[in-house]
């Protein structure tokens, strides 16, 4: 008597138990990547009410079940595209330089290719803040004190872009910041600064800590040190005219605050703002 071979699934969807594990690591994430107080942190959680609540009303129907889980996981896909963005390309970027892509920042450097310098890793690193803006952050291979980040919108549009120098993991048990450090941040629209530098000079100060400060428990005191270091930031307009960087030079606000912000679970410290509460 010959014994049949298993069935395969037709797709890979029609296993259950792999298709709830995907499920559930695809939802968890975009947790971790949502803020709270954010739009897509609010559609996470009201999507994911609606989809506990269609499991229930399948009762023990294992096709219902299916069914509805595979809806979930394309709606989680969907939303993250809504309200992520696409991850930042060179195109964005080169929209955002325009005609200042040759800039000079010093004798042999100009604005584009030390801007790229810092973005030499991939894929990079990413969080979604408040009002859909996305900033994300590289450094260059082998070198983490020098790192570029950037702020983009829904579109991908890049909207202000920073110079990082000599900041990463420098502050962690030391009185202050070395006199290197520096933060050179690019603006097309002035008008943008003050929404911008709160969930910049948190970032700052967790760069600072090294990313990966676990800030729980008798940790505390590491994070809350934080709050001791100015952030080097200095604003510059774009348009600017080769030679006259200084004159470019925009006054920055003051922060008020900005450190309140800088909390995530355990073991990251990376960004701003607190994390999508998974309780509702």
């Amino acid at each position: 008597m010959r014994s049949s071979a298993p069935t395969k699934p037709k797709d890979w969807t029609d296993n259950p138990p792999l298709l709830q594990s995907t499920l559930t690591v695809s939802f968890w994430e975009d947790l971790q990547q949502a803020g709270r107080g954010t739009s897509y942190c609010r559609a996470l959680l009201k999507d994911q009410q609606d989809f506990e609540h269609g499991l229930l009303a399948c009762g023990d129907k294992g096709p219902c079940v299916v069914q509805v889980m595979r809806n979930r996981l394309r709606q989680i896909s969907s939303t993250k595209r809504q309200f992520t963005g696409p991850q930042l390309g060179r195109e964005a970027l080169l929209d955002f330089f325009g005609k200042d892509r040759g800039l000079p920042l010093g004798p042999t450097e100009t604005l584009e290719a030390r801007s790229i310098r810092g973005l030499s890793i991939s894929p990079l690193p990413r969080a979604f803040l408040p009002e859909n803006l996305t900033l994300s952050w590289g450094f260059e291979p082998h070198n983490a004190q020098l790192q570029t980040a950037v702020f983009s919108g829904p579109d991908g549009k890049v909207l202000a872009l920073a110079l990082v120098d000599g900041l990463y993991k420098q502050a962690a048990g030391e009185s202050r910041l070395p006199a290197e450090a520096r933060i050179r941040l690019f603006v097309r629209d002035p008008k943008r600064l003050p929404s911008l530098l709160p969930s910049l000079q948190s970032w700052a100060a967790a760069d600072a800590l090294g990313m990966n400060v676990d800030c729980s428990g008798s940790k505390t005191r590491v994070c809350t040190h934080r709050s001791q270091y100015h952030m080097p930031i200095v604003a510059y307009r774009l348009p600017c005219t080769p030679g006259k960087l200084d004159q470019c030079r925009l006054p920055v606000p003051k922060v008020v605050d900005s450190y309140a912000t800088l909390t995530l679970p355990p073991p990251l410290t990376t960004l701003v703002p607190k994390p999508c509460p998974i309780t509702r």
